[in-house]
């Protein structure tokens, strides 16, 4: 096994017992609040996508639309289902940060400050509730780490190089970032003690493990033409802020939570003392080095937010190093400190408050998406859980004003993957068909189901267009009206008021229609 679950239960259960009540409360709270406001955007769209199973899409790599289809078919259209599932892998993100402290040396106190931090932080906390790729990638990550701790410290057979291989490969399956942390990793292994390792086969074997898993989406993206490629440069030229690394480094602190950063920082300056342990050198390099890559990337601020708990768990142990008279009230106070600030902020990430009580708690507070998006009365976490039920009755009312003879034809088209996929969601019970749209993966789903209907029928057939402006729809269409608008006070700015347009008339044929209005970002 990965882990000798016996030890692992024993840390938290008897030697820890404070982590595993940390972990009960986490568990507790994702599981009591999974369903308080609607389902999420992104949410919405991995659903679609588990609809039309493949080995890539257009902005992810496939696991996600796996097991979005697994929990559907056993759980059906449950929301606390969904949620449950990245609920239990924060728990146990929170529980491998504690035993990853005491394998570097942590003691129970240590372990309980490393698991707190992974409590309070915003961004698990976050990533917990909703059903999303960066709720697995800080478990994966963290695994990935703790088993390269394990080859270091000599106390496993060499072929557990393989497994590292394998949690490597099942990253990459769930987020392409992991990417960065494979050369983080090999880059700390290359200057550290364990570079004797690579002349050894298994580090190389456990590179062909990866590759071999991750080679279905390669193939796929091959046969795609790198699709991934392309919606990256559009997201970095029309989606993303560059951030200096100053705000950057903000970003972090932010996303931790504030206090945490006496850990982590600690952590990382203590990874880099001298004569200090192999392990500990490993995971203060690979930091670095992801660092490093983000800044110059200009990558988003959580991109590298699944490297923390590994920071949080060697915290915890510079933290141990503490003159022992002064250890124990050092560590309280900061742990105490961390988790009263932890509960200030958790509405910020979790919805405990009703959206009225948010929005008067949250006044005054801006938190950076990372996004080139104006900013509703909510986070934009919470305002793209609003509005889609409303926006699938309005288009189903449009749909049913049209004369008989269209409605049997008619083609329902959104210019973003979260209304078609929310109108996929909600509007089946509505008698709504597929929704059509030129946004990422569903460009290509429109595409093929496009081709299999027919291209050359298109042109007589009515398009019921949710959003955009009648100036750019007039440019493809002969006719174009305004027939209805859906709105929710809490939406997104962009989704709010959006208009609802019947457009009759393609102008041109649909592949070139089709290539026009392509977008990946």
């Amino acid at each position: 096994m990965l882990i000798d679950l016996r030890s692992f239960l024993r840390t938290w259960l008897r030697e820890s017992p404070f982590v595993f009540a940390l972990a009960s409360g986490k568990l507790l709270l994702h599981v009591s609040f999974a369903t308080r406001y609607g389902i999420f955007r992104d949410e919405l769209y991995y659903i679609a996508c588990g609809e039309h199973l493949d080995f890539g899409y257009v902005d992810h790599p496939p696991m996600i639309a796996w097991i979005a289809r697994i929990i559907r078919e056993l759980f059906g259209d449950s929301l606390f289902a969904l949620r449950s599932t990245s609920a239990i892998a924060g728990v146990l993100t929170l529980l491998l940060t504690a035993h990853l402290c005491r394998r570097l040396g942590g003691n129970a106190l240590a372990q309980t400050l490393a698991s707190a931090c992974v409590l309070v932080s915003p961004y698990f906390l976050a990533t917990s509730h909703l059903f999303t790729m960066n709720a697995f990638e800080p478990l994966l990550w963290t695994l990935a780490v703790y088993m390269l701790v394990r080859i270091a410290q000599g106390e496993v057979a060499p072929s557990r190089w393989l497994a590292f291989g394998a949690l490597v490969g099942v990253g990459l399956l769930n987020k392409h970032s992991t990417l960065f942390l494979g050369f983080g990793l090999f880059v700390a292994i290359v200057l550290t003690s364990m570079r004797r390792s690579l002349l050894t086969r298994w580090p190389w074997l456990a590179l062909a493990i990866a590759i071999a898993l991750f080679l279905p989406n390669l193939i796929w993206q091959y046969k795609a033409a790198f699709p991934t490629l392309e919606f990256m440069a559009h997201a970095r030229a029309e989606k993303n802020v560059a951030l200096s690394p100053l705000a950057f480094l903000r970003e972090q602190v932010i996303l931790m939570q504030p206090l945490t950063v006496v850990v982590w920082v600690s952590g990382t300056l203590f990874a880099f003392r001298r004569r200090v342990k192999t392990e500990l050198q490993l995971i203060g390099i690979t930091y670095g080095v992801l660092l490093v890559i983000m800044l110059v990337t200009r990558a988003k601020p959580y991109y590298l937010a699944p490297i923390y708990p590994t920071l949080f768990a060697t915290g915890g142990v510079s933290l141990c190093a503490i003159t022992e008279r002064f250890r124990p009230l050092v560590m309280r106070t900061v742990l105490s400190l961390v988790l009263a600030t932890g509960a200030l902020s958790a509405p910020l990430s979790v919805p405990i408050l009703a959206p009225q009580t948010l929005t008067k708690y949250t006044r005054g507070i801006h938190r950076q998406s990372g996004e080139r998006h104006e900013q509703g009365p909510l986070d934009q976490i919470y305002a793209d859980m609003f509005g889609w039920r409303e926006l699938a009755l309005a288009v189903a009312q449009v749909h049913h004003d049209l004369p008989q003879a269209e409605q049997t034809s008619a083609i329902v088209m959104a210019t973003n993957y979260g209304e078609a996929s929310a109108l996929d969601y909600f509007g089946a019970a509505h008698g709504l068909p597929r929704t059509w749209s030129p946004h990422n993966a569903y460009w290509m789903w429109t595409r093929a189901e496009a081709h299999r209907q027919g291209t050359e029928q298109l042109g007589s057939r009515a398009f019921i267009v949710v959003g955009g402006k009648s100036t750019q729809l007039e440019q493809y269409f002969d006719k174009v009206e305004l027939v209805g608008l859906s709105d929710h006070v809490y939406a997104m700015p962009y989704e709010r008021h959006l208009p609802i347009y019947v457009c009759r008339g393609l102008k041109e044929p649909f592949d070139v229609f089709w290539a026009k209005v392509k977008r990946y970002v």
